[in-house]
């Protein structure tokens, strides 16, 4: 959300080892890494909307209109007319949908344009203000602290030099994440904390637990010292 949710690049700042490998402790947390970014964006809920534009570039559907927010195409884009610099899209759903993150693209071929934006949700029989920001450019991410469940989403373009030119408008979830375990040592025994809705898994021998792992019931017993390695698997409904 910080590197790439900015138009940056996001460095992994990985290493080989004496081998000529990278760590296999590594790879192991890249291949999680990668199953929550693609469970994050496998669905963009936006998708499921009906897109209504306050202004459309010469009235022309086809070359500037909405549905190209939602076509994967990263240069064919929502575009307004010269005179039109604040404008607002209205996405209006069927049925209530969750999310927590926004995900907003300029056609940076055609430079960055807008210099201020804000995204509000229909709450409560009124609008709310749940993002907003000062650059959009060729990628930028919001998280919201929230899950936010509406039926109806509004872009509002607050300030650009030049009328806007956005190729993308995506909405997603991404699930909550267990908190780290909290690993106590009291004398012989070992206590791992977490939250009630998480189950956690645990090992000895150094390695990176999983589900396959030894499931924690109880104090461990570590008379002869050693390493406890947790990790904390919350439980879909």
């Amino acid at each position: 959300y910080k590197s790439v949710g900015r138009g940056a690049n996001l460095d992994l700042g990985l290493s080989p080892n004496r081998d000529g490998q990278l760590h296999a402790e590594d790879v192991a947390s890249l291949e999680r890494f990668g199953k929550i970014l693609k469970n994050i964006f496998s669905e963009n809920l936006a998708k499921k909307a009906k897109f209504t534009a306050s202004n459309i570039r010469g009235n022309n559907a086809e070359k500037f209109g909405t549905q190209l927010l939602t076509d994967d195409d990263r240069y064919s884009y929502w575009a307004t007319d010269d005179s039109e610099k604040t404008p607002e899209l209205l996405l209006d759903f069927k049925k209530e949908i969750a999310f927590n993150v926004i995900r907003i693209r300029e056609n940076i071929k055609l430079g960055q344009r807008i210099e201020k934006f804000s995204v509000e949700a229909f709450i409560g029989n009124r609008w709310q203000n749940i993002a907003s920001g000062t650059s959009i450019g060729p990628n930028r991410l919001l998280k919201i602290s929230q899950i936010i469940k509406t039926k109806k989403v509004r872009l509002r373009i607050e300030e650009s030099p030049v009328c806007i030119a956005i190729s993308d408008f995506g909405l997603f979830l991404e699930p909550e994440h267990p908190a780290k375990p909290e690993i106590i040592r009291k004398g012989d025994e070992v206590l791992i904390k977490t939250e009630k809705k998480a189950s956690v898994y645990f090992t000895r021998n150094r390695k990176i637990p999983n589900e396959k792992s030894e499931k924690y019931i109880k104090p461990i017993l570590l008379a002869d010292g050693g390493m406890i390695r947790a990790a904390a698997v919350k439980k879909d409904k």
